[in-house]
C-alpha cells in the first residue's frame, strides 16, 4: 500500500517499506525518500521563477567534486503526458556503478527539482519505482 506524502502544492506517493526524510526549510521543500537498498528519491521545491540549468550544473558539479570521474548524458522523458528534461549521471563508487537521474519539473508554482539514484544493478529493480513515484508527483501538479 503506497503511502502519500504531502508538500507545498504537490504530493506524491511511495512503497511503505521506503524510509521518508524531511530536510524542507523555510523557503525550500525538500523530502528524501530511501529504498531498502542503495535506492533513494529526493525532490526539491524551488521557487517559480527558478532556472532548471543553474541547478542542473550546481548538482553536477558536486557530483564532479566528489566522484571526479562521471559520465553526464542530457536525457529526457515523457510520463502523464509530461516531457522532462534532465541528465542521467553515472559513476564508480568502490566495485559499484551508481547510476543518478536528475529532472526537471516546471509549474506555475514552482520548480520541482527530482534525483533518483541507485546502484546499477538494484536500479533495474527500483526504476519502475521511481518512475511510479514522478508520475504520482507529476498528477499532482498543474501543467
Amino acid at each position: 500500500m503506497p503511502v502519500v506524502c504531502e508538500l507545498p502544492g504537490a504530493r506524491f506517493e511511495y512503497p511503505e517499506n521506503w524510509e521518508l526524510e524531511d530536510a524542507s526549510q523555510q523557503q525550500t521543500a525538500q523530502v528524501t525518500v530511501l529504498a531498502p537498498g542503495t535506492g533513494m528519491w529526493q525532490i526539491t521545491q524551488h521557487p517559480a521563477n527558478a532556472e532548471a540549468e543553474p541547478l542542473f550544473d550546481e548538482a553536477i558539479a558536486a557530483l564532479r567534486k566528489e566522484y571526479r570521474e562521471i559520465e553526464v548524458l542530457p536525457a529526457t522523458d515523457a510520463l502523464e503526458g509530461r516531457e522532462l528534461t534532465g541528465f542521467d549521471v553515472n559513476f564508480f563508487y568502490l566495485d559499484l556503478v551508481v547510476s543518478i537521474w536528475l529532472r526537471a519539473v516546471p509549474t506555475p508554482q514552482g520548480l520541482y527539482m527530482v534525483m533518483c539514484q541507485a546502484e546499477d544493478r538494484e536500479l533495474q529493480q527500483v526504476g519502475p519505482v521511481f518512475r511510479a513515484m514522478i508520475a504520482s508527483l507529476l498528477r499532482s501538479l498543474p501543467k
